[in-house]
């Protein structure tokens, strides 16, 4: 017998999904050996259901050939060895998490959201380090003395995430089951949302820890990020260790980009204690689940 088709053609239609789900299985809620997977993790979901449900092209969000992987992993091995996260470390004032992908500034490559805040550390005599994840398998942007590279953390998650044990109660196991049922009942093909989230769960537990292991050895008292979403280990590590957590806006969002639209009040663990953005406009554009006085307009000297 064939399918039906889904319903959801838009990106707003989408997010009202998602939305129904939530509220339907309090999926922020669910919990998993102690953590929160899909509040953790809402946007790579999102990502995941928009392509099941052809609102994204899977052609824009294919992984890597296989050529590239090799390549991608011979560089992760190769930056875990000589740049490792873990290495080095100091204590400092401010640690800096940048988004890998560069911009030109006369003719430098430069993370454009965390550059002038280097410049003013660095003229201000703020001691910091910057932690930088690599963008397909590289990293683009100039090595500093300040710089540490985040491909162990990556690594070293993907292994230790074999052996550890999930265990799931009676009510998280029915509800995971009936939210399965319902995903197949709207898409065309066999989505296992319970393995996903339990694979999310067993990456997020060792990625935590080599969080837990940099915070505890720089002890800074404030960390800048620029996206927050997919940052819940690190997120979650600082305010277990009350460390001030502030992200950068990088880009325009709305009610519908699920990164920053909670319609309801949710447990902000996995979000920033404080969000810096460009202008007024943006503090009064949507409700983020943080207090308004926390959302806080930020000039950038670039």
């Amino acid at each position: 017998m064939n399918r039906k088709k889904s319903q959801i053609k838009n990106i707003k239609a989408l997010c009202e999904y998602i939305w129904y789900l939530e509220d339907k299985y309090d999926l922020l809620n669910l919990k998993i050996n102690g953590i929160h997977p899909w509040a953790a993790f809402r946007m790579d979901l999102y990502f995941e259901i928009g392509k099941r449900c052809g609102v994204f092209d899977k052609k824009l969000v294919m992984g890597l050939s296989k050529r590239k992987k090799v390549l991608s992993l011979f560089r992760f091995l190769k930056n875990s060895f000589l740049f490792n996260a873990l290495y080095s470390l100091k204590e400092v004032d401010v640690l800096i998490f940048s988004r890998p992908i560069s911009k030109l500034s006369n003719k430098k490559s430069i993370d454009i959201y965390t550059h002038f805040l280097i410049n003013d550390f660095i003229q201000n005599h703020t001691s910091f380090l910057e932690f930088e994840s690599p963008y397909k398998g590289k990293h683009i942007i100039e090595k500093h003395k300040h710089k540490r590279y985040l491909d162990s953390i990556f690594i070293s998650r993907n292994i230790k995430n074999l052996f550890i044990q999930i265990k799931l109660n009676k009510k998280t196991d029915e509800t995971l089951t009936q939210l399965s049922n319902e995903l197949n009942e709207e898409f065309d093909g066999h989505f296992n949302i319970k393995k996903v989230l339990i694979s999310n769960v067993k990456k997020f537990i060792p990625a935590y820890h080599s969080y837990l292991k940099i915070l505890q050895k720089t002890k800074p008292k404030k960390i800048y990020l620029v996206i927050s979403y997919g940052r819940g280990e690190l997120i979650k590590a600082a305010k277990d260790l009350g460390i001030e957590v502030i992200e950068l806006q990088h880009g325009t969002f709305s009610k519908y980009h699920l990164g920053y639209s909670f319609p309801k009040k949710v447990n902000t663990q996995y979000f920033p204690d404080k969000f810096y953005v460009w202008t007024d406009y943006w503090k009064n554009l949507i409700n983020l689940p943080i207090q308004p006085d926390k959302v806080i307009y930020f000039h950038s000297s670039i």
